[in-house]
Order: structure tokens, then sequence, then C-alpha cells
């Protein structure tokens, strides 16, 4: 019976050897390169002047769910809708720009887990 055993033992641990060798030797899954981040094209600056004004905004990748426009506070652009163009990459921002402060702005469009960055320019009044 101790034959049996030590027989069974060893064959087992040799099956462990084989299935730990084989996943060793697997590929693991593709990992996104570090800061491969989402990023936000925007078309033209924003003048500062009253009355509305349209950027259209292009992503790097698609956002599926209806995204949410952040504008840095400190710009003074109040965004009063993001309407989705063509594709989940395309987007047209209604923003008001009368009291903006001329520079350039970060601006972020979020939708569902994505988040995508990028720059909106405000050139000072003529």
């Amino acid at each position: 019976m101790t034959n049996r055993l030590s027989a069974g033992f060893a064959g087992l641990s040799i099956a462990a050897v084989v299935l730990t060798s084989s996943a060793v030797g697997a590929k693991p899954a593709p990992v996104p390169p570090f800061g491969a981040a989402c990023s936000a094209t925007v078309s033209q600056a924003l003048a500062v002047r009253p009355g509305e004004q349209e950027v259209n905004v292009t992503l790097s990748e698609e956002l599926t769910e209806q995204p949410k426009a952040d504008i840095a506070r400190e710009s003074n652009i109040k965004v009063s809708s993001v309407t989705k163009g063509a594709d989940n990459k395309n987007f047209t921002l209604k923003v008001d720009a009368s009291g903006a402060a001329a520079g350039a702005w970060a601006l972020t469009l979020t939708g569902g887990a994505t988040s995508c960055a990028g720059e909106v320019k405000v050139t000072p009044a003529e």
C-alpha cells in the first residue's frame, strides 16, 4: 500500500510540474502602454465675446455613454450642452465664453469609465 501511495504522489508531482511549466509558457494578455490615455482635440479657439459659441471636439477613443464636459473653473467658460456628432468620437460643445479668461484651459470629457483630456484656447476680446 505504501508503494501505491508513493506512486500516486509521484504521478501528482509530475502532473503539477507539467501544468506549471505550460502556464509559465503562456503569453500574458496585452497591456496598453503606460500613459496611453484618451486625448481630446479642440477644432478652434474660443473668443471672449457675448453669446453662445460652438466648439467641435474629436476624441482618440469612443465614448459610448453621453459625456459630461468640464473646463477648468478658472477659465470662466460655461458649458451649456454636449452633442454627439457622426460617431462616438466627435462632439459639439455649446459654451458661453462672454466672461472667459484668455489662455489655454484644461478640458475633460467623461463618459462612463473613460475620460479624455485636452485643452481649449481662449483668445482675448478684440
